[in-house]
């Protein structure tokens, strides 16, 4: 008989097994304990993990990190699902089916919203839907040469950080929280954060004081950045590639960043924007509303009103005045209504913006949403 349920603290050594073991097999070798440090190189990770047991021994696993994002005066709750695995021998068993509904079914009383990154399709099953926007900058050593050739390389300096006990690591975690979209960090797992799936921290420094930081992943991604002086965005990426003798550079930025993003296009070989990860959302009001918050916070909006209902969630209106935004649940008519999924698409994809002809709905849409790397689960 199949037990599906939270696994037990005495578990815990057996779920690291299993993830390793399922993923391994699946992938490329897997060690959940150096990818993800923050979360499986502590004891007490086994309350993130629902588990598929069938006498005595683990047969699937879903696992949800809480998270929180503050956002001006509003903290979402978040739910990060990840290390979805089944045992290849009990494929087609309905394990994750079951765990992902019963995850789903406590997610209610307990998050804002739920993020995960997996295949589109086997994920939209359970009311998940690709969402959110990121702009990716790519630099290269000709852009360099020319386009940066005026810019300074010789003021800043980049340093690798490894020690838990590194004297500018309370400099760097300042900076990380007050960058716009960025979760609450630790301070005392901090390093470990910064060292999810295999980022590396690296502090700027200049005449022994903290310029900023960067985050990288595989040497030739930048997949977060804090400066206290935006206009060294140019100075900070042409040392991280002289530092690193990277040849290119793929530098991610939050699209509300548009300063940062202005100098990264002035001299970037080329950009793109894509959607983010896969988004459910469990109260439309609180997420829209904190949202577009910050988003009037950057860009202005046009004043009006959208009302709209999403299949079993309720009908819900917005209303922007004087650049205001306000989310309420109403018994109004619905100007448009939508599967859970659809909503997703409609209000968090970059995609929606393209295609919608309001000018109203086009200076509101795509709500602002992302989750940086070190959050990530």
């Amino acid at each position: 008989m199949v037990e599906y349920r939270l696994a037990l603290p005495q578990e815990e050594a057996d779920i690291l097994d299993f993830i390793n073991y399922v993923f391994s097999q699946a992938h490329k070798p897997h060690n959940f304990k150096t990818l993800l440090p923050k979360v499986y190189a502590h004891e007490g990770f086994y309350r993130y993990h629902y588990v598929a047991v069938d006498n005595g021994r683990i047969r699937g696993v879903v696992a949800v990190l809480p998270v929180e994002m503050p956002l001006g005066d509003e903290t979402l709750k978040i739910g990060y699902v990840g290390s979805v695995s089944v045992h290849p021998y009990d494929r087609g068993a309905g394990h994750m089916k079951k765990l992902m509904n019963m995850m789903l079914d406590d997610a209610q009383q307990k998050y804002d919203l739920l993020v995960l990154g997996g295949r589109r399709q086997r994920y939209q099953y359970f009311g998940f839907e690709r969402g959110g926007t990121k702009l990716n900058f790519t630099v290269t050593d000709i852009n360099v040469q020319h386009a940066m050739k005026e810019v300074p390389d010789d003021r800043l300096n980049l340093r690798l950080i490894e020690k838990n006990d590194d004297p500018v690591l309370g400099d760097l975690h300042a900076l990380c929280a007050a960058q716009v979209m960025n979760c609450v960090r630790d301070r005392a797992q901090f390093l470990d954060i910064m060292h999810n799936w295999q980022g590396s921290l690296y502090a700027l420094e200049e005449n022994g004081e903290t310029a900023g930081y960067i985050y990288a992943k595989g040497g030739n991604a930048v997949a977060e950045m804090g400066l206290r002086d935006e206009s060294r965005v140019s100075e900070a990426i042409k040392t991280y590639l002289a530092a690193t003798g990277e040849k290119s550079v793929s530098v991610r930025v939050d699209p509300l960043n548009r300063i940062r993003a202005n100098y990264l296009k002035s001299f970037s070989e080329k950009w793109d924007m894509t959607d983010n990860e896969m988004l459910h959302v469990i109260s439309w009001q609180r997420v829209l509303q904190a949202l577009l918050n910050v988003k009037t916070d950057f860009v202005p909006l046009m004043d009006g009103c959208f009302v709209f209902a999403v299949e079993n969630a309720g009908c819900y209106a917005i209303e922007v005045k004087d650049h205001r935004a306000m989310v309420c649940e109403t018994q109004e008519e619905p100007q448009a209504q939508f599967t859970a999924t659809k909503a997703v698409e409609f209000f968090f994809s970059p995609y929606t913006s393209l295609m919608v002809t309001s000018p109203q709905l086009k200076s509101w849409l795509p709500v602002p949403f992302g989750m940086s790397s070190p959050d990530e689960f």
